[in-house]
């Protein structure tokens, strides 16, 4: 957590922000994980390499995300390829405005399964490639206009972990027992055991996404946005409680509320 020289909030002004990279557990799930195979190569969804989250902004961090585009340097809003937007980018992420390429992760496992189909593809980006970023840009101007209506985010948490992680995970598991096993036969009991798993974690994940990205940052006024300690009349800047840095004139650390 530290103010970013390349981040400015668009909302707030502020450059103080968490700048995700590739070995946050988040990131590095994504990379490793096999069953998001399902998502990457069927579903067509990307995960930005870099997501700045200001932390000045009262807001749920769903609303505090931002995409910087390397070629123009324009920030966008994290939603610009969020829940409608978010799958069917089978060849990447495009900024909106310039059309460049946005950094994406990819998971290691899509990498060998990309390179193996490469016949199968490729050919068709080298022809419809430049039609295909055009189309990009006006689904992530579409989805950056309905940001304001902030109705961009699950509405049932449980159901969207269920459809989006527990079932794909499944599937994955399934395909991988059948390539395995020459032998392999889909009987009553694995059908129930694949249907708990998906069940249980999918409704794990749904909770806790729910929580991670409806998260807040801004609390009372003079408390540590970490931790909650008291930082009034303090004029370090550092958190004596958890070492988190602010700035004493910050609204959140404030020492003339009270």
């Amino acid at each position: 957590m530290h103010d970013h020289d390349d981040f400015v909030c668009p909302k707030c002004g502020g450059n103080r922000a968490e700048a995700s990279e590739w070995q946050d557990w988040l990131n590095l799930h994504w990379v490793i994980n096999p069953a998001l195979v399902f998502n990457e190569i069927i579903l067509g969804q990307r995960v930005p390499k870099r997501i700045y989250l200001c932390l000045r902004c009262d807001e749920t961090a769903t609303m505090r995300q931002y995409v910087k585009c390397p070629h123009c340097m324009k920030l966008h809003h994290g939603l610009c390829w969020a829940k409608g937007n978010a799958f069917g980018h089978w060849f990447g992420l495009f900024c909106p405005d310039c059309g460049g390429r946005i950094p994406v992760l990819m998971n290691i496992f899509s990498i060998l399964v990309a390179a193996a189909t490469a016949p199968l593809w490729y050919p068709a980006w080298l022809l419809f490639g430049k039609h295909w970023i055009n189309w990009e840009k006006e689904r992530a101007q579409l989805a950056r206009r309905q940001i304001g209506h902030r109705q961009l985010l699950p509405k049932n948490w449980i159901a969207w972990g269920i459809l989006g992680f527990g079932l794909p995970l499944s599937a994955v598991h399934i395909v991988y027992e059948f390539l395995t096993d020459p032998a392999f036969k889909y009987t009553w009991g694995r059908a129930s055991r694949d249907f708990f798993i998906s069940i249980v974690s999918g409704v794990l994940f749904g909770i806790i996404m729910k929580r991670v990205l409806l998260r807040r940052t801004a609390g009372k006024p003079g408390l540590c946005r970490s931790c909650g300690y008291e930082l009034r009349g303090l004029t370090s800047g550092i958190c004596p409680e958890c070492g988190f840095e602010f700035d004493p004139k910050d609204q959140i650390a404030d020492t003339s509320v009270g």
